[in-house]
């Protein structure tokens, strides 16, 4: 009988392929979820100190015991004084004081944050042109602005026995995001050399906010690329032009010395073959949805002894419908049909969301325990 594991020591043994004494459980908390567990709203997360959303995070993990905590990043220092937040009865609109690239990151023309849904912003959207006139935050300047004050606390709080990760962006979906999906696409087209230099300025920088995060104690990226899948752009596009810088940022990451899982938002189906070419230590897929298929048994197939899989359990539909036999029949079907042999961690497709019941997510994890005992049979 193999020896307990730490939640720690158990993630990093299915990241590196091996067995460990039972499948890990991950899943993705983006903050909508963990508030209610102490009786908040998702604004009081989104608008809350750095130690309250610390602390909000690290609640949701002791509640339910998975082996990882997506750490999320906070404010700087000096962020209150740089907003205007307006109370409109059902939501928050917060207004940047002034606009531009700034340490911190991107200020937005307006942030909408409901008091208990999910924010979204109106960005201010830059010129293809000047993205790469853009100054470099290092890491050095990122640290002190205090943006990661959160991931310092929750990795000595939590560090030694449980994984902490965090989320770090792509050049292709940083590039989209910064001039605008429309502008973005267009430029793909007529301005191909401007996009690829911003894509660079892009990853400069994520590489000056990897090293920052890892200095404030993060032991694992998750870097995802929301924008790049064949519902959105060609397999064509996708090969020229975020398949190459997705590589180059997971061959530059790999310097820093900590696991990188590659999420590739979207459907994959398509170019599968494409994404695995860029080797990073674990590949993450969302859950089946809005009209395509994502193979989760496919896609294990192709990665067993290749890469981890982090396997998206169903957190748009399933999770949150409260059928707690069906979460545990779909939860033992994914687990002995492809847990064999290591290199399999339990996680969900998309962000686990506010309707999820604590019973249902505890039915995903007890299950998993269950019948994900190393060695796993039928």
């Amino acid at each position: 009988m193999q020896k307990k594991l730490s939640s720690k020591e158990r993630m990093l043994a299915a990241i590196n392929l091996e067995e460990p004494d039972v499948i890990p459980v991950a899943p993705y908390d983006g903050f909508w979820y963990a508030p209610k567990l102490l009786g908040l709203r998702i604004s009081d997360y989104y608008l809350g100190s750095n130690k309250l959303r610390a602390k909000i995070t690290l609640a949701a993990q002791k509640r339910h015991g998975y082996d990882w905590i997506l750490a999320g990043t906070g404010h700087t220092h000096d962020w209150r004084k740089n907003v205007d937040i307006k109370d409109i009865g059902d939501r928050y609109i917060v207004t940047p004081k002034k606009s531009g690239w700034q340490l911190g990151g991107w200020w937005y023309n307006e942030w909408v944050v409901p008091k208990d849904d999910i924010p979204h912003y109106l960005s201010g959207y830059l010129k293809i042109e000047d993205v790469p006139e853009l100054e470099i935050n290092d890491s050095d300047s990122i640290l002190r602005g205090g943006e990661l004050e959160q991931v310092e606390i929750i990795s000595k709080r939590v560090g030694d026995e449980v994984l902490v990760a965090n989320n770090i962006g792509v050049p292709f979906g940083d590039a989209a995001f910064m001039v605008g999906l429309k502008e973005w696409i267009l430029a793909l087209y007529r301005k191909p050399q401007l996009a690829e230099k911003a894509m660079e300025w892009c990853l400069s920088q994520t590489l000056e906010y990897a090293k920052a995060l890892v200095e404030a104690g993060t032991e694992a990226f998750y870097m995802e690329e929301i924008w790049a899948s064949t519902d959105i752009i060609s397999p064509s596009l996708y090969e020229r032009f975020a398949f190459p810088y997705e590589r180059l940022q997971i061959e530059k990451l790999r310097k820093l010395g900590v696991p990188l899982i590659f999420s590739f938002c979207g459907n994959p189906m398509l170019i599968l073959d494409k994404i695995i070419e860029t080797k990073p230590d674990a590949h993450h897929f969302e859950e089946s949805k809005k009209g395509f298929v994502v193979d989760i048994f496919k896609i294990r197939e192709k990665l067993r002894g290749r890469a981890c899989f982090f396997e998206p359990f169903d957190a748009i539909n399933l999770l949150p419908s409260g059928d707690l036999e069906a979460i545990r029949k779909s939860v033992i079907e994914i687990v002995t049909e492809t847990a064999r042999g290591g290199g399999v961690v339990l996680g969900t497709g998309c962000p686990l969301i506010k309707d999820t019941s604590p019973e249902s997510l505890d039915m995903m994890i007890r299950t998993a325990r269950k019948v994900g005992k190393y060695p796993i049979r039928a």
